[in-house]
């Protein structure tokens, strides 16, 4: 009987495709050739009926939309064609389930399609309908599962700052202040552990309901890994322990949201739900402080027979049209062409889809100029196109040998290009404090224009256009100008102690694109008057703070000696600019910057008289007296 039903049921997929009504793939249909009558059969049904995203998003672009218009613009236009035009659909699903006939069904509006898990039968009669275009099956994902596993570290780290992170020049941004300080990044893995203490911390769920943090099909509402991928690649976008100054992520201050669906059933929609939900998980369009800046995804497909237009595609250009960046793993399955595992090889821009090859951070170091792995995927693209559409993947990163969190609680080293996309997810974090209202189409393009070529001159299909390099994208993204910053004028001192105190003052403002500020923070035992004194006096490290002007900025000295009088001067620069173009720039023989003396004389509470600012510049009356 089996047979025969297979036979028919054959017969009719190929006589209702001639009519070329609904695209049915080859694996959805071998599912339901070998299913038996009454067994249950998952798939994704697409609809024809689509929001045109690229429209909306070249419109979006031409009005120089805010991101606050351009994910409400995106999020409700989706909504909105989902909640007109699967009506019908709906109601004939929903009656075949009140007979048994379908199993349970899903809406989704990322892409206008529906999941559904039914009979064979069922099956028949949707290839008859006009409004679907295309049926996929559910199919499961695959992890793309590291190459090589290093020993597990499983102490509190090495307290020391991992080597990729300095390849790609993420310290240099951090000297700068930018260290992914009110941004938001996200993974699409196996979960993440809870409690290691390079990460928890930063989870966003410590501040915001449970549900705007985690997002799991299996329902549960607090992180956990199934594998420990997720937690090593979330460690290396946020990781920096609370406990040792050990450092292993490339966005250090940033929060992490993660979506656990790589794990005992990685169905494809469970995937696309996980990047509906990363578009709006407070449930309010309005609002973008919830969504990631960028999401690192490190898995694959590979079976899909229609990766280059399909459902793939339409899922991830709503997710960059809202003004996220998707980054993913090139693959493990090099060195031949045209190895890039599946759905990477859409190249609908540049950028999209942006996937990482991985690098071998110490033959780099070594002074090796082609230290891609082997492991590493190469390209072209399989959905053809020219130029640079064709050339995968996208940029290179670390991804040799990364030591990251993936134990409950210690460290251990992976291999593999899921180690190297979370580096660029960890970059685009640091590049969105200082560009905040760009999207992440933009950043990836700064990521891509200015990557350290590498192996064959110019963009390849080994290494995309080279190895990301933070400083130069940061530079890229900047509006250098010839004007310094407004003069600091404010300097103060609070909190006194016998050995230290506290400098306050107001950022200046720069006209220059981000207003990334860099202080030039002195120190000596005789007042500061010229240049000489002043570039000869003890300095004090302070990078930066990147924002707006007029915000209140501090640091706190210590280590000084009892009953001596300090002198402190300040300065500033954009971060174009040399010391030539600085505010409270040299003045004759003085030294044109705010600067104050001050005497800590007892652990007792001191009292700051009221200060006096002369000449705009200079602070004077610098004796303070216990109360």
């Amino acid at each position: 009987m089996k047979k025969i039903f297979s036979y028919l049921f054959l017969s009719f997929v190929l006589f209702s495709n001639s009519f070329a009504q609904v695209e049915v793939s080859t694996r959805l249909i071998e599912a339901l050739q070998t299913a038996k009558e009454n067994d249950y059969v998952r798939s994704l049904v697409y609809l024809r009926d689509q929001v045109d995203l690229l429209a909306i998003d070249q419109r979006l672009y031409h009005k120089k939309a805010s991101l606050e218009e351009r994910a409400y613009t995106v999020i409700t236009a989706l909504q909105k064609k989902a909640a007109e035009t699967q009506g019908n659909l709906i109601n004939y699903l929903s009656s075949k389930e009140a007979s048994g006939e379908v199993f349970q069904y899903q809406s989704f509006w990322v892409a206008n399609m529906l999941m559904v898990e039914a009979k064979p039968s069922v099956y028949q009669e949707l290839m008859m309908r006009m409004d679907i275009a295309e049926m996929d099956l559910d199919a499961f994902l695959e992890l793309e599962k590291p190459v090589e596993v290093g020993e597990f570290d499983e102490g509190n780290g090495t307290e020391t700052v991992e080597p990729g992170l300095r390849i790609i020049k993420a310290p240099e941004l951090w000297a700068m202040g930018i260290t992914g300080q009110g941004r938001l990044l996200m993974n699409i893995d196996t979960g993440v552990h809870p409690n290691h203490p390079a990460y928890w911390h930063k989870w966003r769920g410590n501040f915001v309901p449970a549900n705007q943090a985690w997002f799991d099909p299996a329902g549960t509402t607090t992180p956990s890994d199934c594998d420990g991928h997720g937690s090593h690649t979330i460690g290396t976008m946020v990781g920096r322990s609370t406990t040792t100054a050990d450092t292993i992520g490339v966005a250090i201050d940033a929060q992490w949201i993660a979506a656990k669906t790589i794990c005992s059933s990685p169905h494809t929609s469970n995937s696309v739900a996980a990047f509906q939900w990363a578009m709006n998980p407070d449930g309010n369009p309005a609002t973008i402080s919830d969504m990631p800046d960028a999401i690192s995804c490190s898995w694959y497909d590979p079976n899909v027979t229609n990766e280059c237009t399909g459902i793939y595609k339409t899922t991830l250009d709503a997710v960059e049209a809202a003004g996220i960046a998707v980054v993913f793993s090139a693959g493990n399955n090099g060195p031949n062409a045209s190895t890039i595992t599946k759905p990477k090889n859409i190249n609908t821009n540049e950028v999209n889809v942006f996937c990482v090859g991985a690098i071998d951070g110490a033959s780099y170091l070594g002074g090796n100029n082609n230290p891609i792995a082997s492991f590493s995927s190469r390209g072209p693209s399989a959905c053809g196109g020219t130029g640079s559409l064709l050339i995968k993947p996208e940029v290179s990163a670390p991804g040799v040998n990364v030591r990251s969190s993936g134990t409950p609680s210690g460290y251990n080293q992976l291999s593999g290009t899921s180690m190297a996309s979370p580096h660029v997810a960890g970059a685009i974090g640091l590049l969105k404090q200082f560009a905040p209202t760009l999207t992440g189409h933009q950043i990836k393009m700064a990521l891509y224009n200015t990557a350290r070529d590498l192996g064959t001159v110019g963009e390849d299909n080994t290494y995309g256009t080279g190895l990301i390099d933070l400083v130069a994208a940061f530079m890229s993204l900047g509006n250098p100008d010839t004007v310094p910053p407004t003069q600091i004028t404010n300097l103060q001192v609070v909190d006194p102690t016998s050995n230290s105190l506290r400098l306050l003052w107001t950022a200046p403002f720069d006209t220059s694109m981000g207003g990334v500020i860099q202080y030039d923070v002195r120190w000596a035992l005789s007042p500061i008057l010229d240049t000489v004194a002043f570039y000869n006096a003890t300095p004090i490290t302070y990078p930066g703070a990147p924002g707006a002007g007029g915000t209140p900025q501090e640091l706190t000295v210590t280590g000084l000696n009892f009953s001596t009088t300090y002198h402190f001067a300040i300065r500033s620069r954009d971060a174009w600019g040399n010391w030539s173009l600085v505010s409270n720039s040299a003045s004759g023989t003085t030294l044109a910057a705010p600067s104050i003396g001050v005497n800590p004389l007892s652990m007792t509470k001191i009292l700051l008289p009221q200060q006096t600012i002369i000449d705009s510049v200079t602070i004077t009356n610098t004796s303070i007296n216990p109360s």
